[in-house]
This record gives structure tokens, C-alpha cells and sequence, in this order.
């Protein structure tokens, strides 16, 4: 399958099981994102549209009708920072390696400039040094490190807090 056979796009309320299958397939993994299980398809549905109606930004990649990889930039709903949007992102094991997350982060970076966020930031295992990489690819840099921040299947991990200014953004 080819890059062309990718979608990139906002994601839509028909979307809603495909994106919890996803996010599911990715968290069962255990390894690269902070749950183990997606929510309640209810409890997602609810997440995806508040991104759809509020001023978070959401973008699907879907490959043949299914939904391969996801990206968001939300708000933590806190006035204080209202400027800021933390990133979540992942792609299922069958698609990682054909640059669907690179196509996904850019156009969500993109987005996000256009929705008046001024800084974005993520939390990444140290385990996981791929998407390091591709977050530094994108101008991503690291601000700290969180020592044994997170304990996944009872191993401690280092936790990588990076975040990205707007270009030009001078507050």
C-alpha cells in the first residue's frame, strides 16, 4: 500500500468506531501510549466530538474506509492555559513505517497554528525513541525528563516532556 492510499483528514462523527478501534489496538500494545485499554466507546464518542464542535484539532489518516492513525492537539481546559494544546497521536501496527505519522503530525501542527494555539506539548516514553525523533523532526524539543514517570506492565520508564512554539509567537 502506498502513501497515496492514505487519507489525511479531520476526523468525522462517522469515524467514532473507527477511531476507538484504533486507539484500542494501540494502547493493548502497552507501549506507546499512557492507557492500556481505549475508554468506553461512549466516553470516546463524548472526547471526539467535543474536538469535532470545540477548538481542539483532530485528524484521522483512513486507509480503505479504516482508520489507521490518529493525531490531536487538545486543550486542557484550564483559562491559564488556554494557549496551550498537549499532542496525542498513534498509527496501528500494520501502517507504522510508510510515514503516515510524519504526514499526521505535520498537518496537525498546521492545524493547530490556525486554531490560535501558541505551544504544543507531548509526553513520550524514553522507550520509545522513534517518536522522539519524529517529534525533533518537527521542531519538537525536549524541556525535561520525568525520572521513572510512568510504570507500564510493572517497568518504570523515564518520560519525555517536549513541546513546540508557533513560529514568530512572541507573547
Amino acid at each position: 500500500m502506498s502513501l497515496p492510499d492514505i487519507a489525511i483528514r479531520p476526523i468525522a462523527y462517522a469515524d467514532i468506531p473507527g477511531f476507538h478501534a484504533a486507539l484500542d489496538s494501540v494502547a493493548q500494545e502497552g507501549i506507546y501510549i499512557s492507557t492500556q485499554r481505549a475508554a468506553p466507546l461512549p466516553n470516546v464518542a463524548s472526547f471526539i466530538v467535543g474536538n469535532i464542535t470545540g477548538a481542539n484539532v483532530q485528524l484521522v489518516a483512513e486507509s480503505a474506509g479504516q482508520i489507521v492513525g490518529w493525531c490531536d492537539v487538545c486543550h486542557s481546559g484550564s483559562i491559564v492555559f488556554d494557549h496551550v494544546g498537549t499532542l496525542g497521536m498513534g498509527v496501528i501496527a500494520s501502517h507504522r513505517g510508510r510515514g503516515i505519522g510524519t504526514r499526521l503530525i505535520a498537518a496537525t501542527i498546521a492545524a493547530a497554528w490556525q486554531s490560535d494555539f501558541q505551544r504544543i506539548e507531548l509526553e513520550v516514553y524514553a522507550s520509545n525513541p522513534k517518536a522522539r525523533a519524529l517529534y525533533e523532526r518537527h521542531g519538537f524539543t525536549l524541556e525535561g525528563t520525568k525520572r521513572l514517570g510512568a510504570r507500564v506492565g510493572g517497568t518504570y520508564l523515564d518520560v519525555h516532556q517536549m513541546a513546540l512554539f508557533r513560529p514568530g509567537w512572541q507573547p
